[in-house]
């Protein structure tokens, strides 16, 4: 993965757009002499523009109208594709509005071919922009992925915990309850041994306790890991938790005093 350090430390990509020879050297002679490290690549036509753009780039410089291309039109063509890199506009003449126009359609800059000694620093700026630019790409694309390792890792939690709740329910289920019951039938076994009042109520209150406890169990296990979930499903298990809840309410509220 590119880190900032190496953004910027490698040179520009840059784009030009330009159909005369003289006009395209003296740009590359003008960036070379400010010391501005850069690749480039030189286009004319629409179909060369958007052949470059399946390549990075960092910044383009267009001549703004050319036989068959120009500034505006690849301004149109970097809005419908959503690509957003700065453009500077290079011109023999253009007027104060036109340059406006074209400054709304998106481009960062313009230069007058007969003061390109402004074109480094303008080109300099547009590089600031670009790096900027694709260092915001870079973070949020970095909090994409951290989101969804979180939401992995959530997912996992849960699952962990869904699992944890499974076996807890089980081992109620099937171990404490299974003893619990057997205790219960040990108890009724005894119950004809108890000849006296007095061992008849200890055994009552002792077959309650222990009636009770086998419930407690069925309830926590049930809360944990209702049986429905399994056989039945989310739907069908929901359902069931419902219709408990329903009938729990309704009996308190029948056994609450008027």
């Amino acid at each position: 993965m590119m880190t900032d350090e190496d953004i910027e430390d490698r040179p520009a990509r840059l784009l030009l757009i330009e159909d005369a020879d003289d006009d395209a050297d003296l740009i590359v002679f003008r960036l070379k002499k400010a010391g501005i490290r850069f690749t480039i690549e030189r286009v004319e036509t629409e179909a060369e523009f958007r052949r470059a753009l399946t390549q990075p780039i960092d910044l383009i410089i267009s001549d703004f109208t050319l036989p068959q291309f120009g500034a505006t039109f690849a301004l149109g063509i970097l809005k419908s594709l959503q690509r957003n890199i700065p453009l500077i506009i290079i011109s023999g003449a253009i007027g104060e509005e036109t340059a406006v126009a074209a400054m709304k359609h998106g481009a960062i800059d313009y230069v007058l071919k007969d003061r390109l000694a402004r074109l480094p620093q303008a080109v300099v700026h547009g590089i600031e922009i670009a790096r900027m630019r694709e260092a915001q790409r870079k973070t949020q694309q970095d909090l994409i992925q951290v989101n969804a390792d979180l939401a992995r890792m959530s997912v996992q939690l849960i699952e962990a915990q869904e699992q944890e709740r499974k076996s807890l329910a089980r081992e109620l289920h099937d171990e404490l309850g299974q003893r619990l019951s057997a205790l219960n039938i040990g108890l009724h076994r005894l119950r004809g041994d108890l000849a006296s009042p007095e061992a008849q109520d200890a055994w009552g209150l002792v077959e309650a306790e222990v009636s009770g406890l086998i419930a407690q169990v069925r309830t926590l296990s049930g809360n944990l890991r209702p049986q429905a979930l399994d056989y039945l499903g989310l739907e069908a298990a929901l359902q069931h938790l419902l219709e408990r809840r329903r009938s729990s309410r309704c009996c308190s509220a029948a056994s609450s005093p008027r």
